[in-house]
């Protein structure tokens, strides 16, 4: 089997836990590195190489892929539509269409209810207007459309 190298967008604290992970799994993969604005960010304090740039920035996400085997993420900051555009060249899991419908509330809720996970009740907000019409009372649950 060969050893991969494990990119991750974001390297916070869960980032930081998947490269703990992945220490534990030497079969398997042979370094990690991870995409974060913030210079030694608790990954690398871990022993990730990083890559220091903002979680959308396209020469970066690139620059990523061509490091890496496999990649995944622990926030869903990332630029979906340029993963996409990476996918193929990179095994990302989960996929950029997954992450495209978690960085967008009303889409991910939609998504939950058509596959019969209960959520509550919501509605499209894309205006001060939908919301005065659409608030009867408090608590109200709503996603502004498109908007994480």
């Amino acid at each position: 089997m060969t050893k991969k190298t494990l990119g991750i967008i974001g390297g916070g604290q869960l980032g930081m836990m998947l490269v703990e992970a992945a220490k534990n799994m030497p079969e398997h993969i042979s370094d990690t590195i991870v995409l974060d604005p913030t210079k030694n960010c608790p990954a690398s304090r871990v022993g990730a190489k990083q890559i220091v740039a903002d979680f959308k920035d396209k020469n970066a996400i690139v620059e990523l892929s061509l490091q890496s085997d496999i990649i995944t993420y622990e926030i869903e900051s990332g630029d979906s539509k340029v993963l996409e555009s990476l996918h193929g060249e990179v095994s990302i899991n989960p996929s950029p269409g997954t992450l495209r419908i978690i960085q967008d509330k009303y889409l991910q809720k939609q998504f939950l209810r058509q596959n019969d996970i209960p959520v509550s009740d919501f509605d499209a907000i894309e205006s001060l207007e939908d919301l005065q019409k659409k608030n009867q009372g408090f608590p109200i649950s709503c996603t502004a459309k498109g908007k994480t």
